[in-house]
């Protein structure tokens, strides 16, 4: 065996695995490149093309100098590692960039959820040029309601008398489970396994499985219910406030400055219950929450004012404790309105029992949500839909209205997502936040409702 022969071969074989890497990667590149909005016109990608060429071809020149060598080799385990690890890299670089631009299902998910954020829009623009993305975010939008809000439509002072101090074990036929909870788990869901029989007795007095979980063994002394559910899959809470005039928004302490946790608000105004509110200024992501957007009012006073934005709108509670959605209105305008308390968000998702109408996942792509709605009834529905633990999972527009609408919801609106979207119960945060660093952590915000 010539030994120069053997270890030519060898430096040829590991040559090759290097050039053809090499040549995948500015082949991912020059794709990328050529698709990306930071990179349209750029001359970088023909770089990556011409660098492509030439790692293939030293491919192919170091192959066939190898398969010239006769002489056998005998590789070791770091060898077969080497050969499997470059097969497997350029198979899954080559199935990630197929799914990138060819699966029409990953692009709207990926553009639209990135586009809703204000820090990781980047995400999307690295991958797709400006006509792809206008062309997926034309494909997915959300047209409002062009209503004022119908107050008539709500009674706050409407009595839940109908449904109030039923005797539970009347419906459960003398029995109660064990592991029956209001405040733990609802009733009932579309992911509860419940018996037919179970179900013909609750629908003897209840319209559906919604109002059950409302109002089965309400009573008078009961402020609120806590109805731990799944939205899109993904762990939700829903908080059902029976009186809306407890309900209010709180500020962060240093206004103007930084914004604070919805747990600190919650504790230091004794809040039952408590979730982030409207946004706030955050510019590339970086905002430390201490300026709200649009109007905030705070129990009858101007918090802030800081003119219309369009996108968005004004929701607001008003003296007679019903919600109330305007677009293009200032604070004073608020106030002669007769709104006590307000934050600037959205969109707007119901109004007068109307649901805005929804192209695709609505633009907004999937993540958490906090979301506000009141019934007919008066009482205030407020929703906290989490992500999943890399923020590829969450809800969308479209899933968060429909289960608004299931509990009744008359009117509803979108409030702040994201990292910010949290529900607070006795001042301990219950929901699971995510934030852009995969850590199980919320952050400060410049507003909150609170319940007390």
């Amino acid at each position: 065996m010539n030994n120069r022969k053997v270890t030519a071969k060898i430096i040829y074989l590991r040559l090759c695995r290097v050039t053809l890497l090499a040549s995948f990667f500015f082949l991912a590149l020059f794709i990328v490149l050529s698709n990306s909005s930071y990179t349209e016109t750029s001359i970088l990608k023909y770089f990556c093309l011409l660098f492509m060429l030439t790692t293939y071809i030293l491919y192919v020149y170091y192959f066939i100098r190898y398969k010239s060598i006769k002489e056998k080799i005998k590789l070791n385990i770091f060898g077969y590692i080497s050969n499997v690890g470059v097969g497997l890299l350029s198979i899954v670089c080559l199935m990630g960039l197929g799914i990138i631009y060819t699966n029409n299902d990953f692009k709207e998910w990926f553009v639209t959820t990135s586009m809703a954020t204000m820090k990781h829009q980047y995400y999307c623009k690295i991958f797709y040029g400006k006509d792809t993305i206008n062309e997926v975010m034309g494909n997915n939008y959300i047209v409002e309601v062009d209503e004022k809000v119908d107050t008539s439509l709500i009674n706050p002072n409407e009595a839940v008398e109908k449904y109030e101090n039923m005797d539970i074990l009347e419906i459960l036929g003398g029995e109660v489970s064990d592991d029956l909870s209001f405040t733990d788990e609802p009733v009932f869901n579309e992911y509860s396994n419940i018996s037919e029989a179970f179900k013909d007795e609750y629908q003897l007095h209840y319209e559906n499985e919604y109002e059950a979980n409302i109002f089965m063994g309400h009573t008078k002394d009961e402020k609120y219910r806590m109805i731990r559910t799944k939205v899109n899959k993904q762990d939700a809470y829903l908080a059902v406030i029976y009186d809306p005039s407890t309900i209010s928004v709180e500020v962060t302490q240093k206004l103007g400055f930084k914004g604070e946790y919805v747990t600190s608000m919650a504790k230091r105004t004794n809040a039952l219950v408590a979730v982030n509110g409207g946004r706030f200024s955050d510019v590339n992501g970086k905002g430390s929450g201490g300026i709200p957007s649009g109007v905030t009012i705070s129990k009858g006073k101007i918090v802030m004012d800081r003119g219309y934005q369009k996108k968005f709108g004004v929701i607001g509670i008003n003296n007679d404790n019903i919600l109330v959605l305007y677009k293009g209105i200032n604070a004073k305008e608020g106030i002669e309105y007769g709104i006590r308390d307000a934050v600037t968000s959205g969109p707007f998702l119901i109004v007068n029992g109307k649901s805005s109408y929804t192209k695709g996942n609505g633009g907004y792509g999937y993540d958490a949500r906090t979301i506000i709605g009141q019934r007919a009834d008066g009482i205030i529905l407020l929703l906290v839909v989490d992500a999943n633990d890399t923020r590829t999972g969450g809800a969308s527009m479209v899933n968060v209205t429909k289960f608004m609408q299931n509990y009744g919801a008359v009117n509803a609106a979108a409030l702040d997502g994201g990292t910010s979207a949290v529900m607070v119960e006795n001042g301990e945060l219950i929901s699971d936040p995510i934030n852009s660093k995969m850590q199980h952590k919320t952050r400060p915000v410049a507003t909150a409702l609170i319940v007390q």
